[in-house]
């Protein structure tokens, strides 16, 4: 029988149990955790991220899942504030992109508001600025 990472128990170069252990620590430390605030304003609706986005914990995916169920149903605009996340990496910035082509492809859009200048950097760095939106305020979005 032909040894197998997948029968032995282990995602890449990690065991299985690695990645339920990292949750578990955070609960035992109580460090923060993702929160997603949603303020709908007619067709129009703002996300607020709170906290950072965890590689191991989902949060990424939570985020993609989230905002796919709010094109879906029926947000023509979706504005992601991102004025409160605490950590950027290339775990978020894979969620925004995904989430921008889904919300293209089902006839909507996705800017984003409150844009630090680590994340605008990155945004320029990864190319994504050419096609993801950069909100001038809120405030201008919601009026407009």
């Amino acid at each position: 029988m032909e040894w197998s990472a997948r029968k032995k128990g282990f995602v890449g170069a990690y065991p299985r149990d690695a990645f339920a252990f990292f949750g578990s620590v955070r609960r035992w430390y109580n460090l923060p955790r993702l929160r997603l605030n949603e303020r709908p304003f007619g067709e129009t609706i703002v996300v607020d991220i709170h906290g950072p986005v965890e590689r191991e914990s989902g949060d990424a995916a939570q985020l993609v899942v989230t905002l796919r169920r709010l094109v879906t149903m029926g947000y023509k605009v979706v504005l992601l504030n991102v004025a409160e996340l605490t950590a950027i990496d290339s775990v978020i910035l894979g969620a925004i992109a995904q989430s921008h082509t889904s919300a293209i492809r089902s006839g909507s859009r996705l800017k984003l508001v409150n844009v630090t200048d680590r994340l605008k950097e990155l945004l320029a760095i990864t190319k994504l600025d050419r096609f993801i939106q950069i909100a001038e305020s809120e405030k201008t979005e919601l009026e407009g």
